[in-house]
């Protein structure tokens, strides 16, 4: 077998290692284009959904579920936070149903409150507590007999999980807000 010449060596190292590089260089590029074409990111409905189905879960009473939502900006970053109302199966009781706030990470959600014995209307008040918008929500049933509105606060870290004891607090008075989820609001199934 013949010897080759130092620099023919050389240039044959090169040559193996610019391949390696470009073949590299290609199989990065042609994973990306196809991941890029496969992870289509849903609808924010369509990953709303997804993601209170499997909160839920799959139980035979969850399968009546139903929810009304609203992504709005509570915190004012440029995110928006979910509202969601969660009726029927087992999400409901004497003096209202679940209420979620939502905050969005990318393509997930993870839950900031769940607040039980919620009445619609839910509305953004135009108060703030720690950056984060005050909600309002109507209170009345399971004892309680004269409806009232109550306000949730923001603590740094959630809302009250209940609107009927501190620290959600009843307004005396009409606070200026809009209406995030109206009373006539028409629950979508989730199942």
């Amino acid at each position: 077998m013949k010897s080759r010449p130092p620099f023919a060596r050389k240039l044959t190292r090169r040559v193996r290692s610019a391949l390696r590089v470009t073949a590299f260089a290609v199989l990065t590029v042609s994973l990306v284009l196809a991941q890029s074409a496969v992870s289509v990111s849903p609808q924010p409905e369509d990953a709303l959904k997804g993601f209170l189905r499997v909160y839920v879960g799959n139980s035979k009473i969850n399968q009546t579920t139903r929810y009304s939502g609203d992504f709005t900006r509570l915190s004012g970053d440029t995110v928006p936070e979910v509202i969601v109302y969660l009726t029927s199966g087992g999400w409901c009781g004497s003096g209202g149903c679940t209420l979620l706030i939502l905050e969005q990470r990318g393509p997930a959600f993870t839950v900031v409150t769940k607040a039980t014995a919620t009445r619609l209307p839910i509305r953004a008040l135009e108060t703030k507590s720690h950056g984060w918008l005050d909600l309002g929500v109507r209170v009345q049933g399971g004892g309680i007999f004269m409806p009232y509105e109550a306000a949730l606060s923001f603590d740094g870290k959630t809302y009250p999980a209940n609107p009927t004891v501190a620290p959600s607090r009843k307004l005396a008075e009409k606070v200026a807000g809009q209406v995030l989820i109206p009373s006539s609001a028409q629950a979508k199934p989730l199942f």
